[in-house]
């Protein structure tokens, strides 16, 4: 176990121990966001939130009231993680889960927080609060998590980030047969998991509400829009109408944190691919004009 991650136990949850920080520009983090909040966790665990540009010193809370976060009084990011682990080197993300009373990062793994908030969190959950990992369900959440994972979740980077042409298309040509799979499976279920929602539905969601404002344009997957999908777009409005989601989703945090942060447009701008673009053949449909 590493210096950053111990290991929770349900007979240690209690209100108040736990501080979130989090960035709501970054899909992962705002996994845990949006269980905190859809779990009624927000009562019992404290947050922070990032400034969503992302400089080339790391993450910085230069938006908050002295540019320091509310917990630890410090400006960065990085300074939180080598308070846990003096020798950490590496880049900081979000989000982090922090123990209030041993002041130390107890995980930092989205996937891995989203499913402690789920089910070591259980006691400290809002009466009605859904189950976001039942154990009737547990198999085919395990199974279509790891599709979402690698065919969307991971996909929409490889496309973004490809330095070859062929690798580009590659990645745009797999990641739009998984949506077009998505789309015949809505078809007939209301979530992923017929008509409860799981932590399924919150990582494609996290990834496909910034899909229209950032990838589309910025990552060059611009086959067709999420408003093109009758039922992937029917569905991710009603989960952006549901507690904890369009609450917690800011498209300007999004904006800002994509195109102006470390590694965002500038960085992208610089790769040798060009995009695919969607179907021209459209432009051959029929038109209306002739009556006129």
């Amino acid at each position: 176990m590493t210096k950053l991650k111990q290991e929770l136990k349900q007979e240690d949850m209690a209100s108040g121990k736990y501080h979130l920080i989090a960035g709501l520009f970054c899909p992962f983090a705002h996994r845990a966001i949006i269980a905190r909040e859809y779990l009624g966790l927000d009562k019992h665990i404290t947050m922070d939130v990032t400034c969503p540009v992302n400089q080339e010193s790391g993450l910085d809370f230069a938006d908050h009231e002295n540019a320091v976060d509310t917990f630890y009084g410090m400006k960065k990011l990085i300074d939180i993680y080598k308070n846990t682990d003096p020798d950490f080197n590496a880049r900081p993300t979000v989000p982090v889960l922090v123990d209030k009373e041993s002041k130390k990062i107890v995980n930092k793994e989205s996937a891995e927080i989203l499913r402690e908030f789920a089910t070591k969190f259980k006691s400290l959950h809002a009466e009605g609060a859904g189950d976001l990992y039942p154990h009737n369900l547990r198999s085919e959440i395990d199974k279509w998590a790891d599709f979402i994972g690698n065919r969307i979740n991971s996909a929409v980077y490889r496309i973004g980030f490809a330095t070859e042409q062929e690798v580009y298309e590659k990645e745009f040509k797999l990641f739009f047969e998984a949506l077009e799979q998505i789309e015949e499976h809505l078809a007939k279920n209301r979530f992923f998991l017929g008509n409860q929602i799981t932590e399924v539905d919150i990582k494609f969601y996290t990834t496909m509400v910034r899909f229209d404002e950032v990838y589309f344009s910025l990552y060059k997957a611009n086959k067709k829009r999420l408003t093109e999908y009758h039922n992937i777009w029917n569905y991710m409005k009603e989960l952006y109408q549901t507690k904890g989601f369009g609450s917690t989703t800011d498209f300007e945090q999004i904006k800002k944190g994509y195109y102006l942060g470390f590694g965002g447009s500038k960085t992208l701008s610089l790769t040798s691919v060009y995009p695919l673009g969607s179907d021209t053949s459209k432009w051959l449909e029929a038109h209306d004009r002739a009556s006129l």
